[in-house]
């Protein structure tokens, strides 16, 4: 998606030059930047080479620039063309058939929102690096921009927007203190100090594991293999959603994604400086697909509800989607943490994901109608990763009931956190609606507001000086308070409960599970010591694809002990797709699609040499399927 502004609509004139303008600016010594030397000279910074003049005149882009005797007045005022005089009108090179007509910043998606690009020094500007040049690094010293005749000022937007974002802002951390009196503000002082009693925590734990075995021991078998197959295929694209930062494996590990998200801010934010085209292209290259594919996406996250997502045709599966991607980036921390519960549909959901919902419908809601009606038979879907999965839900949720084109839509969450109330949740699993997967103890679909409070309640009971009074009075533990179904928040939809083969319970090593729950199932769990590995979209990525191989593989030993699942391969993989439904076959295609390498030739220089780990576990998924030769 190309961010900034559009040409005026007003025709520009052919007889008016400069048609182009280039703004030169280097580092200051005290940090902050500086037009550069009026004329040619060797900056302070000795690597970055001679500085060009502060502004450059052009007729064309790619053209060598424009002399003084071709403007007919003075380098030196080009400065005037793109900076107004205060209070007067803006000056133009050729008052007599040009006045009022402006130049504007070229803002797009290999720039910042105000059209610079940066390097390390001057001969680098039009050379590729990873990761784009959009945002200064701590070695960048020279910026440069664009301004083309006729395009508006940058001006003109900024004031009521940035207005609107602060306002978003503080809202945000007003539901959080909301949240937090919730939770806190009815406790007294004594209450707060047992619940961070590491003895309580000991007992919470152990509490939490017996919990989570009696789960699985409970849950029927999940037998939609079709439904599964589909929860692969978006599983990747919640991944992909993610962008560069997927693709260079800054969330495969718990280290990189500790690090990508502390330290690495300091350095390089891959949330905020990556460019729209290396996102884009990284997305392109995880999932297989080409640059028409891609309908519309925002890559840069403007404001604190105002989560980034891409519109996408998927041809194999017949989908139009609408990808979400998870937290990355602060604004999106504050939208997790809004955590009130607020009116939503016949219950109560999320505040912060209820506005983020709002910003998704009101950008997408008239470009996913058009898809549609451009592609009869395809599928309305949503999905993402975390707090893109919630959206996702929500977005499903919201537009089924108000536009009658939507009806078929349905949302695919991943790692999904607590969200609807039980009676939004229940009522959109039995419609199949929405599908949320949850791998093993995964912490965030157990995490909720009102499980937190549940969790601070339970560590209170379980303290020591809880438990010295029990036993002076002979009581006993304290059963959870009434169930506030209306603003409760729980998963929602259809659950897939992964049990990963690494799993042991009742002391016993089990094969991957895949097991049906429901939001209710997860009432009360939040976790005291979370599994934030469980979390990451490449554990989803790897469990799913394993539990499909389980589920569809006829040969599979589905009872084995063994932790690792590699079941025998069938006589022929064409053999098996010629009995599978055709949706299995498409699913199967997608995925090998999604496995190939890339092939986008020279526009694969900004992307790492390595294979994506989202294509390679694709591939040996395929690989696992095909007999020998």
């Amino acid at each position: 998606m190309t961010h900034g502004y559009s040409v005026a609509s007003a025709a520009v004139s052919e007889q008016l030059r400069p048609v182009w303008i280039l703004e030169n600016q280097q580092r200051r010594w005290l940090g902050g930047w500086e037009p550069t030397a009026e004329t040619t000279r060797s900056s302070w910074f000795g690597n970055i080479g001679n500085s060009p003049p502060p502004f450059e005149a052009f007729e064309e882009q790619s053209g060598p620039p424009l002399s003084e005797e071709q403007l007919g007045f003075s380098r030196s005022e080009l400065r005037r063309h793109v900076y107004p005089v205060e209070g007067g009108a803006p000056e133009t090179p050729s008052r007599e058939s040009g006045e009022g007509v402006m130049y504007g910043p070229c803002a797009g998606c290999t720039t910042d929102e105000e059209g610079w690009t940066y390097s390390t020094a001057w001969v680098r500007q039009d050379e590729r690096r990873r990761g784009g040049r959009a945002a200064p690094r701590h070695s960048d010293h020279c910026r440069r921009r664009w301004w083309r005749l006729g395009l508006p000022p940058p001006s003109a937007p900024r004031a009521s927007f940035l207005s609107t974002l602060e306002d978003h802002k503080s809202r945000a951390f007003d539901s959080l203190s909301d949240a937090f009196a919730e939770v806190y503000g009815r406790r007294s002082l004594g209450e707060k100090s047992m619940a961070l009693s590491p003895v309580a925590a000991l007992r919470r734990r152990a509490k939490d594991t017996a919990d989570y075995e009696a789960l699985c021991s409970q849950l029927p078998a999940w037998t939609d293999t079709e439904a599964l197959g589909e929860l692969c295929v978006a599983s990747l694209y919640a991944r992909a959603a993610y962008g560069f930062t997927a693709r260079m494996g800054k969330i495969d590990s718990l280290m990189s994604g500790g690090l990508t998200f502390s330290v690495q801010r300091h350095v390089f934010d891959y949330a905020e400086h990556v460019d729209d085209a290396s996102n884009s292209q990284s997305f392109l290259d995880m999932m297989g697909l080409q640059h028409a594919d891609i309908v519309c996406a925002q890559w840069r996250a403007c404001g604190t509800f105002h989560p980034v997502y891409v519109v996408v045709r998927d041809h194999l599966m017949q989908w139009i989607l609408v990808v979400v991607r998870g937290t990355l980036s602060m604004k999106d921390v504050l939208a997790d943490v809004a955590a009130k519960s607020v009116p939503f549909l016949e219950g109560h959901a999320h505040e912060g994901f209820v506005k983020c919902t709002e910003h998704i419908l009101g950008a997408i809601e008239g470009t996913a109608h058009e898809e549609l009606n451009n592609h009869p038979g395809y599928k309305l879907v949503f999905c993402g990763h975390s707090m893109g999965g919630a959206v996702a839900s929500l977005a499903a949720a919201a537009l089924r009931e108000r536009c009658s084109w939507a009806a078929s839509c349905i949302a695919i969450g991943i790692g999904t956190p607590g969200v609807f109330s039980a009676l939004v949740g229940d009522r959109l699993a039995r419609e199949k609606v929405v599908y949320t997967v949850v791998n093993g103890r995964d912490w965030s679909p157990r995490t909720s507001l009102t499980n937190v409070n549940q969790l601070v309640d339970d560590l209170c009971d379980l303290s020591m000086v809880r438990s010295a009074l029990r036993t002076i009075a002979g009581g006993t533990e304290n059963d959870a308070g009434p169930i506030d179904m209306l603003n409760e928040q729980l998963p929602p939809g259809l659950i897939l409960q992964l049990v990963p083969g690494e799993a042991r319970l009742f002391g016993k090593s089990v094969s991957l599970q895949l097991l049906l729950a429901s939001g209710a199932n997860y009432r009360h769990s939040t976790p005291v010591w979370p599994d934030v590995e469980a979390h990451l979209p490449i554990c989803y990525v790897r469990n799913l694809l394993r539990g499909l191989q389980v589920a569809t593989l006829p040969t599979a030993n589905s009872t084995t002990t063994s932790t690792d699942i590699t079941p025998a391969p069938l006589p022929s993989l064409q053999a098996w797709l010629s009995s599978c439904s055709p949706r299995l076959v498409a699913i199967q295609g997608a995925l090998a699609r999604i496995a190939s390498p890339s092939t986008f030739g020279d526009d694969a220089a900004i992307l790492p040499d390595w294979i994506d780990e989202g294509k390679r576990i694709a591939a040996e998924y395929l690989e696992a399927s095909r007999a020998p030769a």
